[in-house]
């Protein structure tokens, strides 16, 4: 779920506007990509920072945060180490506690002859477990620029309705089907016949545990705290990416 700061939305008046991404944005969301596909293999803190500058094109400031926001969750990062992280730390560091001298290249040399491994990969597998260490690997089906826009859009709509108090359809056409699955999700439902085949549909209460079903309440609230610990993760993702680098200096 995107966060306020990162939601492209305009009040104006008592009403939300949202500005979705369409095919004006494809241009600027293709550099997006490449960029993203420039730093495959790189540390995931390298590509963080280079997503938090500006694109050396034209992009909307709102857009483009959520796009990054958005395509950031779906680029995978891998952890690879040839030895423990913690493994290496307390190595290097019983060395450090012991040495009358502090010689940072001398430690690692000799950490790396007690674990049987290079100097580098010693070197590189300290901080391995840290989220902005780790390597960033590309989806295996990378979108284009109109599935960025679209994922984009998805996440921006998803992000808005977890926020929203409750929600109105306007629905021409089968309306049982989406009753039948708001009653699944644990939500209270009003439908009101409108002119035609139109009618409308009210799901109040967008979180279920406001609904008096134990059984809803309890698999809405185990919901719920998965998605409060996915946003606590990416928040804490982001933070240790874009300061990851002054820790290995």
């Amino acid at each position: 779920m995107l966060r306020d700061a990162e939601l492209p939305l305009r009040l104006i008046e008592r009403r939300a506007y949202l500005d979705l991404l369409g095919p004006q944005d494809e241009p600027w969301l293709r550099v997006m990509l490449a960029e993203m596909a420039r730093f495959e293999g790189r540390r995931a803190s390298e590509l963080w920072q280079r997503l938090a500058e500006p694109l050396p094109c034209e992009a909307p400031y709102f857009k483009r945060r959520a796009a990054t926001r958005a395509l950031w969750r779906i680029w995978r990062r891998e952890r690879k180490s040839a030895v423990v992280p913690a493994r290496a730390r307390g190595e290097l560091f019983s060395l450090a506690a012991a040495a009358k001298a502090f010689d940072r290249q001398s430690l690692i040399e000799l950490a790396a002859t007690r674990l049987q491994v290079s100097p580098a990969a010693v070197d590189e597998s300290l901080f391995a477990d840290l989220p902005g260490e780790r390597i960033v690997r590309a989806p295996e089906s990378v979108p284009t620029a109109t599935e960025a826009a679209l994922h984009t859009n998805l996440a921006i709509a998803q992000s808005v309705l977890m926020r929203a108090a409750s929600v109105e359809l306007r629905i021409e056409g089968a309306v049982r089907p989406i009753v039948r699955l708001a009653k699944f999700r644990g939500l209270l439902c009003n439908v009101i016949e409108g002119g035609g085949d139109a009618a409308s549909l009210g799901a109040i209460a967008t979180r279920a545990v406001t609904v008096p079903r134990p059984a809803t309440e309890m698999e809405s609230g185990a919901a719920v705290k998965r998605e409060i610990a996915r946003d606590a993760r990416d928040a804490r993702d982001a933070r240790d990416a874009s300061g990851v680098s002054d820790a290995r200096a």
